[in-house]
């Protein structure tokens, strides 16, 4: 099983796609080059014949671990033997040598040692072969500098979150998505109201008047999205959209040296009912948008049908940050190409506690102060 690797022309080193430059750059040499740079090939997978340990891998703590444990240890023992049940597939790194291990769902990583990056070819062919992608558009300092800008607005954040070297931990990744065409037909029924009130001599009239609101219609939707990887949180990536479509390229594979990559392993039937609702959402929408000047309206039935539905598989760019807080895992994302954010953070009680001290301290100053004024 190959792996493709993209080296600098002028000396050799290993280059990546810049999101800044929207070019391929080495970092070695500082040479700058556009689309046409071309692949190595090697055979990077590694011979598995004598490597049971690695498929089947014992866990040495775990079979002398302590009978009572505590939370922390055993979050780490049953992290531990939930990697080892993994489909686990081993390469070798064509720069340095050094052993990789990558998840099954892995189309591009780097070298643990050497940083090079390294794409796995058989991961992105056949019927695995996105048929577009997005590019970056947001490079690894920005997404940095758009990170720590939210954390100023966020006094509470636990100081693990703004330490720099938590901060560097961030990661652009390819994230697989279906995206589809389809056309809709909805339905809107509902009840409406209108109140009219006025005088009449020493009376006060109020008309109402009731209608029965009936809206049908038809609309054509294009790359509406979801993401393909069980890896993901689906609400997480929702919140991401919209992406800049116009945008996307062809898919190269060249893109993604530099960056993570995962293949989908949900179907474009597994995401159908997640685009349904999407659609439905946005049909019943627009037709509830065309009923106006009644003083109430009372939905009483809905309906749609999705038709002509046709998907597509793309991968779209996200940065990702996540870390470990108080036994939980918070993760930040930031769409790659437009920068919209979205976040998980954590709330640090003790600067909780403080800060609700602080201000019922000063509030009861201040409340002092006036009555010894007032007095």
């Amino acid at each position: 099983m190959s792996v493709v690797v993209y080296k600098c022309p002028s000396c050799g080193a290993a280059i990546s796609f810049d999101a800044d430059a929207q070019k391929w750059l080495c970092q070695f040499c500082g040479s700058a080059f556009d689309k046409d740079v071309k692949p190595e090939s090697v055979d990077g997978k590694e011979n598995t014949e004598n490597t049971e340990e690695i498929e089947n891998p014992a866990c040495p703590e775990w079979e002398t671990a302590p009978e009572h444990l505590s939370a922390e240890q055993e979050e780490s023992y049953r992290e531990q033997e939930e990697f080892f049940e993994q489909e686990i597939d081993t390469y070798i790194c064509p720069d340095c040598g050094a052993k990789l291990m990558t998840g099954q769902t892995t189309a591009a990583t780097f070298c643990a040692f050497c940083h090079n990056p390294m794409i796995i070819q058989n991961r992105l062919s056949g019927v695995y072969k996105p048929k577009k992608v997005l590019p970056f558009k947001i490079g690894r300092e920005k997404a940095i500098s758009i990170f720590k800008k939210k954390l100023k607005k966020r006094f509470l954040v636990p100081k693990v979150f703004r330490t720099d070297a938590q901060i560097e931990e961030i990661n652009g990744i390819y994230v697989p998505f279906w995206l589809f065409d389809c056309e809709a037909w909805g339905g809107f029924h509902a009840k409406g109201m209108q109140v009219h009130s006025y005088r009449s001599g020493q009376y006060h009239v109020t008309v109402t008047n009731h209608y029965n609101i009936v809206r049908e219609g038809s609309a054509a939707f294009y790359h509406v999205p979801a993401d393909a990887s069980k890896k993901m949180d689906n609400t997480m990536m929702d919140c991401l959209e919209p992406y800049q479509y116009e945008d996307m390229q062809d898919f190269d594979m060249s893109y993604l040296s530099g960056f993570l990559a995962e293949m989908y392993d949900e179907s474009d039937k597994d995401v159908l009912p997640r685009i349904d609702a999407k659609v439905e959402e946005a049909m019943q929408n627009m037709l509830r948008d065309t009923v106006k000047g009644f003083s109430s309206v009372v939905p009483l039935h809905k309906s749609h049908t999705l038709t002509k539905k046709q998907s597509s598989y793309a991968l779209l760019p996200v940065w990702m940050l996540s870390c470990r807080y108080k036994e939980k895992n918070y993760i930040y994302a930031i769409n790659g190409q437009t920068g919209r954010v979205v976040g998980d953070l954590p709330v640090d009680v003790l600067k909780g506690i403080l800060c609700s001290l602080a201000v019922s301290i000063g509030t009861f100053l201040l409340c002092l102060a006036g009555g010894l004024l007032w007095a």
